[in-house]
């Protein structure tokens, strides 16, 4: 009897560590995706606000990209730097998983559990780097001809804290007109 339980014990051992292993893998690939989501979002945007500098040295939303709920008056990549969500929202403000992404909720029978993404975190980060080195931030209050955005998705672990779940770093080039 006592060996069957040991041989028990090992077996939900193992079955426990793959189940952690598969939620890994899950938050990684919602993770993902939600970094990638959240690059593109930006990748579209203006390098710089339209008549701006594009040497601005201070980056991050003014008053008019503030004005709109969410996300949505952001033009332009330096509106982003220091974007800090928990729960991780769309463009709207809206929390992921319960938006129509026209700035309503979809019908709850569509949403994402209640409380699913509360322990997530969405961030980024715009700098400028080196025009020679493009993986070399620059001092705070240089500028340069590249600003990278950096976005990155964690998650709480109780026990850990905020662990990474998906990095994503992506150069973006001014380039002057003629």
């Amino acid at each position: 009897m006592s060996i069957t339980a040991m041989a028990g014990a090992a077996v939900l051992l193992g079955v426990a560590g793959a189940i952690d292993a598969t939620d890994l893998s899950l938050e990684q690939s919602i993770a993902s995706g939600m970094a990638q989501q959240l690059m593109d979002e930006i990748a579209g945007k203006r390098y710089m606000p339209q008549a701006g500098n594009p040497y601005a040295a201070n980056l991050g939303p003014d008053g008019a990209a503030l004005a709109g709920p969410g996300r949505s008056q952001f033009d332009d990549l330096g509106d982003y730097n220091g974007l800090r969500t928990q729960p991780p929202t769309d463009v709207w403000g809206v929390v992921l998983g319960t938006g129509n992404w026209q700035g309503g909720l979809r019908n709850a029978g569509f949403q994402t559990s209640p409380g699913y993404f509360s322990r997530w975190h969405q961030s980024v980060d715009v700098y400028y780097v080196s025009d020679s080195n493009l993986t070399q931030a620059l001092p705070s209050g240089s500028t340069s001809n590249h600003r990278a955005v950096h976005v990155q998705v964690l998650v709480d672990d109780p026990v850990k804290g905020p662990q990474p779940r998906a990095d994503l770093t992506r150069v973006f080039a001014y380039v002057p007109g003629s």
